[in-house]
């Protein structure tokens, strides 16, 4: 209940910022009075992105959102006074396609409700660059370079691609709402999102009535059919911001181009510049091309018919001006991601392996990656895979038919729409048939369905005219009454089901957990700030590697503090320049072992199911992380050697490696050092000339010194001929008067991969050992997949290892990538032309635990090329958890 009173109070703030801010130029520039109530939150929306991009270069986003709350309210009382109010009550048919785009946002947030969270649902990668970006605007002038605490997210919010991007004004928006309710980005960002889906009615209603010229019943129809439409609902749940900007302002710069067309006026070439700058500067990216193919049809056919061309010819231009001086500064700052392009071309973004089909873009067949994320759970209850196909083509014929049928009606503008249509048209054409690329064929269909559905709700609108009141239609003799009135009853009884039955299966998609998407757990490090000063520096250990989503997800939730050791995120890392960097905290993934680092339990601060931070161990004077920052140091003969005074440690192994201080303590102090070892070894231990031996296991070992009087030196070697001992970190502890300890780590698997490729043969050398109390099996094994657009297809597999009890292993595995191979007795398989990747995985009692792409390679023509190796880790540590138990049903 809460959640939905908390939408409401968005809804209602949103509306009324933007409506305040679009006031004075939806009173200046919209002669229409009906239309200036559904244009004020659109046009306060690009006042905001104009305003946002010129300020932010010298403000953060509160400052910039009160300078245009400043300015606005002298704009407004000086246009209220001048021209009066100018509003007015609107009629039914506005109110109407009003309160379908509150239907649609209420919809579109059921999933949040249910689930008791303003937080995204689903999978979204950019989630990196949304949300982040989001808070930094509210927090910094984002002129230049972006100079903030270290964080993999400041090399990501510096980089071109980002600085580019496809445009800020969706971001901009987020940033404000959020500055004006007091809102982190986590819980706007997704109610943002929804919001201008339900904006994207009451435009679409606006281009129909006062646009094309279209009767309320049409115009009513074709919103009806945006705020319904599954796939568009999808699109903006799935978190595409600014693709989701095109939906209120792609219908209104059209808008704005018929107005221009019809009567060159200021008032209508300005609005224009304003819309279409709006648009670009939000995702000119994706909208500018679908723009084009819209606007210049129009604006060629407006050539061809209207008497004054050169006036015509001059608003044109007057609106390219509007667009240029208003959008100056965002446009430069976007034109640094065109190099990119010309690097890395088309990007794919979702992977839609199949063209979209009328029926789909109209919301009237399953979309095919909804479809896979819900396999099993059919469209229709007792509806094959093959009817719904058949019903879906049969709707895209009922599309093309009721797109015909509107030309038929005459006092709208239908040739400006058919030129629309076609432009876009042939648009799509060129995507599906020339450059053969499906993401952008499905983009143009997603942005481009609001031309469709202009054209279904003039052609149903004209069905039901022409079935229900003949006399008002002189096209069709009355004896087409009744054929007229059956068709349109088939059409509403097979439509209406496919409309909802797809709204549901887009809903179904957030409705349900995503195995894929983050924990929703995790938006309960939110509370990591009610723990943490602003500026203290948190240590994040670099061992069990994060996910890279839910790394940029600790790093988001700790934008105020440093980020000390080593954490990487899917775009951006960050690694400390010194292994003794200062910090005040510790955050530990639940699968990492704090004790294992002399952490205690009364240290902690704060945890969850994922993280658990703790504070600086008092024991602690120095902590020197080898393993997160820098090169690994390896024993051997000569010794490494740790100098310590009561105030300060060096660090050597025949030169000087580090030094630095330590915490005031007594002169007594004891040494921990992490150790690692692929199999058991002696490791000779000297402190001030007393030599003594240490024998260490194999896996990781935490060895603890007997107290020590300072200054004094210690001093690590091997044996001659022993290797394979490697030193992770170094703590220098207050004495607490224990003893010598060495102590290993249980559960767990110490790996050390050495990938190698050399034509058609690929070599991978293993070192491991493994250790499991429970004598529960490990397995390790290499895998092979085929890269298709689905996903990834598995083609072989050879078992590595499998073992039941704690033991060192030294292997290796070579094969011919043109063969796929399912076990080790397998007959050989020729592999088809295609994409491939090879993969490390180990599996604990059948559930995979890790998992690495180590190689890359293609197959054309049967000859295998492109072969590249992928780096691994050094050395990977993987924690093997307790099996889940296993559940059986009494019989």
């Amino acid at each position: 209940m809460i959640i939905a009173l908390r939408l409401a109070l968005f809804l209602l703030a949103s509306l009324a910022l933007l409506s305040y801010l679009g006031y004075t130029p939806a009173r200046l520039l919209v002669r229409e009075r009906a239309a200036r109530l559904l244009l004020l939150p659109a046009l306060g929306f690009c006042v905001l992105v104009i305003a946002a991009s010129f300020l932010n270069y010298f403000l953060p986003m509160p400052g910039v959102l009160l300078l245009t709350a400043a300015g606005a309210t002298v704009a407004n009382l000086w246009t209220a006074r001048r021209y009066g109010l100018g509003l007015g009550l609107p009629g039914k048919a506005p109110l109407t396609a009003i309160a379908l785009g509150v239907i649609a946002y209420t919809i579109a947030n059921l999933p949040q409700v249910h689930a008791d969270t303003l937080a995204f649902l689903g999978v979204q990668w950019d989630l990196e660059i949304y949300l982040p970006l989001s808070e930094y605007l509210k927090r910094f002038a984002m002129g230049g370079g972006l100079e903030t605490h270290p964080s993999p997210l400041l090399a990501t919010m510096n980089d071109p691609a980002v600085r580019g991007g496809s445009g800020w004004g969706f971001m901009y928006l987020d940033s404000a709402l959020g500055s004006l309710l007091g809102w982190p980005s986590w819980e706007t960002y997704r109610p943002t999102l929804h919001l201008l889906f339900g904006l994207g009615a009451p435009a679409v209603f606006a281009l129909c009535r006062w646009g094309f010229r279209m009767g309320a019943g049409g115009s009513l129809m074709a919103t009806a059919l945006v705020a319904l439409n599954g796939l568009n609902l999808w699109v903006a749940s799935i978190g595409l911001g600014g693709h989701v900007v095109a939906f209120v302002l792609l219908p209104l710069s059209t808008l704005g181009v018929l107005w221009m067309v019809r009567q060159p006026t200021w008032p209508a070439t300005v609005i224009t510049g304003v819309f279409v700058t709006g648009l670009l500067m939000s995702f000119y990216t994706g909208a500018a091309a679908v723009l084009a193919a819209v606007l210049v049809p129009i604006g060629l056919h407006a050539l061809a018919v209207h008497s004054g061309r050169a006036q015509l010819l001059m608003s044109a231009a007057a609106a390219i001006g509007v667009l240029a001086a208003l959008g100056l500064i965002a446009h430069l700052r976007f034109g640094l991601l065109l190099p990119l392009y010309f690097r890395d071309g088309l990007s794919e973004g979702w992977k839609v392996a199949d063209f979209l089909s009328l029926s789909q873009a109209a919301g009237l067949a399953p979309f095919v990656l909804v479809q896979q994320r819900l396999t099993g759970a059919p469209f229709l209850p007792d509806l094959t895979a093959g009817t719904v196909a058949a019903w879906g083509t049969a709707m895209s014929v009922a599309v093309v038919g009721l797109c015909g049928l509107s030309l038929t009606k005459a006092g709208w503008e239908r040739s400006s729409w058919l030129a629309a249509l076609l432009g876009l048209g042939l648009f799509a054409a060129l995507l599906r048939f020339g450059s053969g690329y499906p993401y952008g064929y499905f983009k143009v269909f997603s942005l481009g369905y609001f031309v469709l559905a202009v054209g279904i709700g003039q052609g149903l609108t004209t069905l039901f005219t022409c079935a229900w009141l003949p006399q008002r239609w002189s096209g069709l003799r009355s004896s087409m009454r009744y054929p007229s009135a059956a068709l349109a009853t088939l059409l509403t009884i097979a439509a209406a089901p496919l409309l909802a039955a797809n709204l549901q299966q887009s809903l179904r998609y957030f409705w349900e957990l995503d195995p894929n998407e983050l924990p929703r757990s995790t938006w309960q490090l939110a509370a990591l700030d009610d723990h943490i000063d602003p500026g203290t520096a948190v240590h994040v250990s670099g061992r069990s590697g994060f996910d890279p989503r839910f790394a940029a997800m600790v790093a988001y939730f700790l934008m105020d503090n440093p980020v000390v050791g080593n954490l990487k995120s899917a775009y951006g890392a960050v690694r400390s320049e010194r292994p003794d960097q200062a910090f005040e905290y510790l955050l530990f993934q639940r699968s990492e072992r704090p004790e294992e680092l002399g952490v205690a339990a009364t240290d902690l601060v704060w945890s969850n199911d994922l993280v658990a931070l703790y504070r600086w161990p008092r024991s602690w004077a120095a902590n020197v992380d080898l393993e997160s920052v820098q090169a690994l140091v390896a024993l051997s003969a000569t010794p490494v050697e740790v100098r310590l005074s009561p105030d300060s440690w060096a660090l050597s192994n025949g030169q000087p490696l580090l030094a630095g201080a330590s915490a005031p303590t007594s002169q007594r102090q004891q040494v921990e050092m992490t150790l690692l070892a692929l199999q058991a070894s002696t490791v000779l231990v000297t402190t001030d000339g007393q030599r003594q031996t240490v024998d260490i296991p194999a896996g990781l070992v935490r060895y603890r010194t007997e107290s020590i009087d300072t200054p004094s030196t210690l001093s690590l070697a091997l044996p001659n001929g022993v290797q394979g001992v490697r030193l992770l970190g170094v703590r220098m502890l207050q004495a607490t008067g224990s003893g010598q300890l060495v102590h290993p780590s249980t559960d767990l698997v110490v790996l050390q991969a050495k990938p190698a490729v050399n034509g058609t043969s690929a070599q991978l050398d293993l070192d491991m050992y493994v250790h499991s109390s429970r004598n529960s099996f490990t397995a390790g094994s290499v895998e092979f997949y085929r890269r298709e657009s689905a996903g990834l297809i598995p083609t072989g597999f050879t078992q590595l290892l499998h073992a039941k009890r704690s033991q060192s292993a030294s292997l290796q595995w070579r094969g011919d990538l043109t063969d796929a191979r399912c076990g080790d007795g397998a007959p050989p398989l020729p592999r088809a032309d295609g994409d491939y990747e090879g993969h490390l995985a180990l599996y604990h009692v059948n559930e995979e635990v890790y998992r690495q792409r180590w190689l890359r390679f293609s197959i054309r023509d049967g000859r295998v090329t492109n072969q590249r190796l992928d780096a691994l880790p050094p050395y990977l540590v993987q924690y093997l958890s307790p099996p889940k138990e296993m559940l059986t049903l009494a019989t």
